[in-house]
C-alpha cells in the first residue's frame, strides 16, 4: 500500500467517523430535549397545573421532503463520483455518473425552494410583525 493509497484510506476512514459521531451528538441532543420537556411538564402536573396538550409534529410538506430528498441524491451522487472515480480508478465514469445523480439532487432543492406551496399549507404573513409591540394605528 502506498502513502497516496493510505492517505485516502485514513481521510475516507475519518470522514466516516465524523459522520457516525454527528449523528450520535444530534440523537443525544434530541434525547435531552424530551427528557427536559418531560420533566418540565411532571413538574407542572406535580404543582396542580394543567399542562398543555402535546402537539404532534406538523406533517412534512412537498419542499421538505423534495429538499430532502435532493440532499440525499446529492450525497449520494458525490459518494459514487467518489467511490467510482478514485476507488474504482475510473475517474471519467464516476464524474459523469456521480456528477449526474448529484445535478438531479440539485433539481430537486432547487424545486423545494421554487415549487408553490400546498393548497392546504400556512403561509408565512408578508406584512409587518403582529407582536405585542406591533403598531395597529394604520
Amino acid at each position: 500500500m502506498s502513502g497516496e493509497e493510505l492517505a485516502v484510506a485514513l481521510v475516507s476512514l475519518a470522514t466516516l467517523i465524523a459522520g457516525v459521531v454527528v449523528i450520535m451528538v444530534g440523537l443525544r441532543y434530541r434525547a435531552q430535549i424530551k427528557e427536559l420537556k418531560h420533566r418540565e411538564r411532571m413538574a407542572m402536573i406535580d404543582k396542580g397545573l394543567l399542562p398543555p396538550p402535546e402537539r404532534e409534529p406538523a406533517p412534512a410538506t412537498v419542499q421538505q421532503r423534495s429538499r430532502s430528498f435532493g440532499i440525499i441524491l446529492v450525497g449520494l451522487g458525490f459518494a459514487l463520483m467518489f467511490l467510482i472515480g478514485v476507488a474504482g480508478g475510473a475517474l471519467d465514469t464516476g464524474i459523469g455518473l456521480g456528477g449526474a445523480i448529484a445535478i438531479l439532487g440539485g433539481t430537486f432543492i432547487v424545486r423545494s425552494i421554487y415549487a408553490p406551496p400546498a393548497a392546504g399549507t400556512p403561509q408565512r404573513p408578508s406584512s409587518a410583525p403582529d407582536g405585542p409591540g406591533a403598531d395597529r394605528t394604520t
